[in-house]
């Protein structure tokens, strides 16, 4: 009884006594139109590479950003990337991260370079749903001693 559409546009959301009123365009172009009890819009994240002249370089990279190894040094050994263009994870705190450990290190400090297994990240949903660290299947598959507490943030 659901149904899902990807790869649309909504061209028109509309509240009414009945539900959701959405009108679309499918990813043939085709225009649409549905009444959902619920809507649920998922956008998706890449990395803005257009236009940074990588095929000058020999830096490696694809759709999904620039390949760059844990102290962020990219396949061309005089550059270094930082942030949504290296791909995932793509949030701000993790950018800012990225770029104060690679500071330290081209200014030859010490550096501890962020580690993507430990890394938070949010769904900004109704309600929203957050996360840091292993899952308990992670930590249990390697063998990691864990704890687990769970608390219901709903204000009854």
């Amino acid at each position: 009884g659901i149904r899902i559409v990807t790869g649309c546009q909504i061209e028109r959301l509309a509240h009414t006594g009945a539900g959701v009123f959405v009108e679309y365009h499918d990813a043939s172009g085709k225009a649409s139109q549905h009444l959902a009890d619920i809507v649920l819009l998922v956008t998706g994240r890449r990395p803005n590479i257009e236009g940074l002249g990588l095929e000058n370089t020999t830096v490696r990279h694809d759709r999904h950003g620039i390949e760059v190894d844990p102290r962020l040094q990219t396949t061309d050994p005089n550059l270094f990337a930082v942030g949504d263009v290296t791909g995932q994870p793509m949030f701000a705190h993790w950018a800012t991260a990225q770029g104060l450990a690679l500071a330290r290190h081209l200014l030859g400090g010490p550096v501890a370079f962020p580690d993507p297994r430990n890394n938070s990240a949010v769904i900004f949903s109704e309600p929203e749903i957050a996360m840091a660290g292993l899952t308990e299947a992670q930590a249990r598959e390697q063998g990691i001693d864990y704890a687990v507490a769970r608390y219901d943030f709903r204000g009854d």
